[in-house]
């Protein structure tokens, strides 16, 4: 088990499968790229503030959330 620092500065503990899910994906990867479990294990991720899902030209993207996506310059 690894944990994942979130936006809001805090850790949240990720099961192997979560974990394997982002090393496997390096960057912001496309919904429709993942298989059916994946998509599942993305939406509970995307719930407890790990991932975040954005549209992109009629598609659903999701990128790890960052604490430096909070902070403005």
């Amino acid at each position: 088990m690894r944990y994942q620092e979130i936006a809001s500065g805090l850790r949240i503990a990720l099961s192997c499968e979560e974990q394997e899910l982002l090393d496997s994906k390096k960057g912001p990867f496309a919904k429709d790229t993942l298989d059916e479990r994946e998509q599942e294990v993305a939406r509970l991720m995307v719930s407890h503030g790990v991932l975040d899902q954005y549209p992109h030209e009629d598609r659903v993207f999701y990128h790890v959330s960052s604490i430096n996506d909070i902070w403005r310059d």
